[in-house]
């Protein structure tokens, strides 16, 4: 079959290679146009020949005769000059006559002499014309060889086409009778495929149904195996849940079991916590009595120490007009420069009278005044408080040994955080600190008790 097909491309290209030579050919043909028109070109020039040829003897003709009127002419001169010669001798005519006679001979000679000039041209003119017929002959024959030349080749080429186009249709023609042999072959291999390939489709049809009943048994056998597979599967972990279920119930039992003993010891807690919380009840009761009586008690020592405050304030006032402060000063100085030990212990009194009374404020006012109110060591800051107090210049405060730095910064001042000319005007100073201090009923209870305190 693969053959057959190889055979039939064969001739297929043979074919189409015929057919563009024909096509070649037929352009060849097609070219050969300007042939035929040389032929009517030189039929054309054949009738220029002849009518030049019939122009020449007509030419020709018209020489002869016009050569022969002058020649009439010129034996006509010669008779009328015979006879003028025999009218002189013989006769005696007039003169007019014979006046008339030589104006006469005298027009024909010039009449003569015309076509004599006229013959003379007509000569060289028929001369030119003989050279230029001469010529064109010439060339029309040289050209007529050249066309014929032409002529026979293109004859010869026109036959030799003509027979390889005879050669090439009988070729064509094998061809085609070729090809409508390989066709008939062919169609009959194609008849006996197709009934090959219709049979072999049936036995594939044939063959397909058995493989979709193979195919849907061996589906019924994996379906069947897929549910033995999930049955055995299923009941071995049914069976393992089982185990696992046993071990869990024997656990869950055990931890029953503790869990009972920590209920029991919850009961006792709870009844140890509910025992507990009736004696923290009774205290938070006693407790509420306490806070309520320290309450009570509270408001009346803020009662008192207000009166107390406000009392020592008008003392202070008071004692702007009647006490000098620099005096004192002077006095205090001047014991301090006689004994240092009279200053120290004057001081530590000071101290410890402070501290006493700050922690028996303290016991009362819990929360609101600590321990801490004095720092350790507080006889500096005592110094400088009493050097703020009393007034003292620069050189009052180097005889008692106060540093210039430490001024400033006292008990009071460190722990209230009140400027200085306040608790100047307080502790001695002047009656506008006094009155700014009775106009300002923001103050706090403990600003106001340090202060009684340290005054």
């Amino acid at each position: 079959m693969q053959k057959l097909k190889d055979e039939l491309n064969e001739k297929i290209l043979e074919i189409k290679r015929l057919q563009s030579e024909l096509t070649r050919r037929d352009t060849e043909e097609g070219a050969d146009a300007p042939v035929e028109s040389l032929k009517l070109a030189i039929a054309t020039l054949e009738k220029e020949n002849a009518r030049l040829k019939a122009e020449r003897s007509e030419t020709e003709t018209s020489l002869n005769k016009n050569i022969r009127n002058t020649t009439d002419i010129g034996d006509s001169d010669n008779s009328t000059k015979h006879s003028a010669n025999f009218n002189e001798v013989h006769s005696s005519k007039s003169f007019q006559k014979e006046e008339a006679m030589s104006t006469l001979i005298k027009k024909l000679e010039q009449d003569l002499k015309v076509v004599l000039r006229e013959r003379d041209k007509a000569v060289q003119e028929l001369t030119r014309l003989k050279q230029h017929l001469l010529h064109k002959e010439h060339e029309e024959s040289d050209k007529m060889d050249e066309d014929s030349k032409l002529i026979e080749e293109l004859r010869e080429n026109c036959e030799y086409q003509r027979s390889q186009i005879l050669h090439l249709e009988k070729a064509l023609n094998q061809a085609i009778a070729g090809q409508e042999e390989v066709k008939k072959i062919n169609s009959d291999d194609v008849q006996k495929s197709i009934k090959k390939i219709n049979d072999l489709e049936k036995k594939l049809a044939n063959s397909m149904s058995a493989i979709d009943a193979k195919n849907m048994e061996l589906l019924n056998f994996q379906t069947a195996l897929g549910q033995y597979y999930a049955e055995t599967e299923a009941k071995g972990r049914s069976e393992r849940d089982l185990a696992h279920a046993r071990e869990e119930c024997t656990r869950l039992s055990e931890r029953l079991k503790d869990a009972n003993g920590m209920v029991e010891m919850l009961k006792e807690e709870r009844e140890e916590l509910l025992v507990k919380f009736s004696q923290a009840e009774q205290m938070v009761s006693e407790g509420k009595r306490t806070i309520l009586k320290l309450e009570a008690d509270n408001s009346r020592l803020r009662q008192a120490l207000e009166q107390s405050i406000s009392r020592l304030n008008r003392m202070s006032t008071d004692s702007d007009y009647f006490v000098d402060s620099s005096e004192i000063g002077a006095v205090f100085i001047e014991y301090s420069s006689v004994d240092m030990r009279l200053l120290t212990n004057l001081v530590n009194l000071l101290v410890q009278f402070v501290k006493e009374l700050v922690q028996s404020i303290s016991r009362a006012y819990r929360d609101q005044i600590t321990g801490d109110l004095l720092p350790e060591g507080p006889q500096k800051e005592v110094l400088d408080l009493m050097v703020r107090m009393l007034g003292f210049s620069e050189e009052d405060k180097q005889r008692i040994g106060v540093a210039q730095q430490g001024v400033g910064k006292g008990v009071v001042r460190g722990v209230l955080g009140l400027p200085g000319r306040f608790v100047g005007g307080i502790l001695g100073g002047s009656s506008e600190a006094s009155s700014h201090l009775h106009s300002e009923n923001h103050v706090s209870d403990l600003s106001l008790m340090v202060l009684f305190l340290f005054i």
